[in-house]
């Protein structure tokens, strides 16, 4: 049930940043769902939603895509050296990788895209985090 929502929310995220925003939400959404779930599913919808944005923002395919993978790649390898379902990890790497995206693809305001990154990101944690479980033991 809990997927059932990530995926609705994915799709509804990947509608708004192909059509109407340039905002990357899709993938501030991948990104904590990485950091919480650390699942090998996500790349595959990582490279899909890459090659989805592509075609509606008359891009090259395979330029979102590629950047969506790699940076997922990256924040998995990073998780043995660091905790990466933390908050200050997500809110570092959601504000830098933003800013690459915004001025990789050539956005008017990288820094304000950070800025904005920062509450989303903590919101979409605190959000994705409610659908792990919890095990408590009863001594």
């Amino acid at each position: 049930m809990k997927k059932a929502i990530f995926f609705t929310v994915f799709f509804i995220f990947l509608f708004l940043d192909s059509v109407i925003t340039t905002f990357p939400l899709t993938l501030l959404l991948l990104i904590c769902a990485t950091a919480i779930w650390k699942e090998s599913f996500l790349l595959v919808l990582t490279f899909l939603a890459g090659i989805i944005i592509d075609i509606h923002a008359v891009r090259p395919i395979g330029q979102t895509s590629l950047f969506f993978t790699l940076v997922l790649t990256a924040i998995l390898l990073y998780e043995r050296k660091y905790e990466i379902a933390s908050l200050p990890f997500l809110i570092i790497m959601s504000f830098i990788v933003v800013i690459i995206y915004a001025f990789v693809f050539g956005y008017q305001t990288p820094l304000a895209h950070g800025l904005l990154s920062i509450p989303f990101s903590v919101l979409l944690f605190f959000l994705l985090s409610l659908s792990v479980k919890k095990q408590t033991k009863i001594y």
